[in-house]
């Protein structure tokens, strides 16, 4: 199933022509183990701490039990009424991808995954597709601010770029709006109004 949308998502800056949502799959990711060991968290005191230190927690530890379920990044679940998490994700290879990237200028691209279950060490990650929508002029376009709330999956993206003195994605372009989904990420309406914030 291929969709393709003519959109204009507006904005002085940043405008997407093209709108193109890539077929969703039902593989399930299973998780890869990653068996570190346990890792006490470094809690030097600095002399002069701005806050006093908490008599209630005096240590952190990682317990060495973790998994990876995918390459990607930029996981911002939302947790939905059918007791489902929906995430974003991009920058980084899974499923039947072999890269969704957002930083590609006018091919950037962000997937959508819903993720099922109780144990955070056996989780069904289920990706659901992925969404080209170009950055030009910028050279980012990257999930933001992520919300399902009454069965409406609100899906954020904004712009950024690099900077001219050499920091990593230091100029912040805008927010380029909310695409919304009715039926949790299988298909999507892009913004219906031009702005930028």
């Amino acid at each position: 199933m291929k969709r393709k949308w003519v959109v204009f998502l507006g904005g002085v800056l940043c405008q997407a022509v093209l709108l193109a949502q890539t077929s969703y799959q039902t593989k399930v990711i299973k998780p890869e183990s990653r068996p570190w060991g346990p890792y006490l968290w470094p809690h030097e005191i600095p002399e002069t701490p701005p806050v006093g230190q908490s008599s209630d927690l005096v240590a952190a530890e990682f317990k060495g039990q973790s998994v990876s379920y995918t390459a990607a990044d930029t996981w911002y679940p939302s947790w939905a009424s059918n007791d489902t998490l929906y995430s974003p994700f991009t920058d980084g290879t899974w499923g039947i991808w072999k890269l969704v990237f957002s930083a590609t200028g006018p091919k950037a691209m962000t997937g959508q995954a819903k993720i099922v279950g109780n144990d955070p060490l056996n989780l069904k990650v289920i990706p659901l597709g992925a969404t080209t929508g170009s950055a030009a002029p910028y050279g980012g376009r990257y999930p933001c601010g992520s919300l399902v709330h009454n069965g409406i999956w609100y899906y954020g993206t904004y712009c950024l770029d690099g900077y001219p003195s050499g920091y990593n994605w230091g100029t912040l372009g805008p927010f380029v709006g909310f695409r919304i989904s009715k039926d949790y990420g299988l298909t999507w309406e892009d913004t219906p109004v031009e702005f930028v914030i």
